[in-house]
This record gives C-alpha cells, sequence and structure tokens, in this order.
C-alpha cells in the first residue's frame, strides 16, 4: 500500500509492507515507513521507519493503521 497525500504546502507518503509467514500461514506486519516534507522547504525531508520492534506482532487481518496511538 503506498499513499501520497496533499494537505496545504505538507506532502506525505506512507509504505506499509507485510510478509508471508511460512510457520504461521499468515501475512504479517512488517514495516511501516513515512516520508514526509514542506513543499516550499524540500531539503528538510523526514523519514520515519517502524518495524516489528516497534508495533509487535500484527497480521494482516488485523492491522488498523493506528497502532502509532497506543
Amino acid at each position: 500500500m503506498n499513499t501520497l497525500v496533499e494537505v496545504a504546502g505538507w506532502r506525505w507518503s506512507q509504505v506499509i509492507t507485510f510478509k508471508y509467514d511460512e510457520n504461521t500461514h499468515n501475512w504479517l506486519l512488517s514495516k511501516v515507513g513515512s516520508d514526509y516534507w514542506y513543499i516550499d522547504n524540500p531539503s528538510k525531508f523526514q523519514n520515519i521507519q517502524f518495524t516489528k520492534r516497534d508495533f509487535g506482532v500484527v497480521s494482516f487481518i488485523d492491522y488498523k493503521n493506528d497502532w502509532t496511538k497506543k
């Protein structure tokens, strides 16, 4: 899943990656990444990456994109 959003001068995108786990026969959340910048200052580009260490084990069916609010 890849999303590009425009709000006023802000730009950001989000990439969500799932990987198939052979042991559980399930798709699990692997990585959530986000880039953001202000259109008038693209040199201030920021990147944030979250991994299993940050969100634990999350199956595709349970993914709600709200785990960062906890």
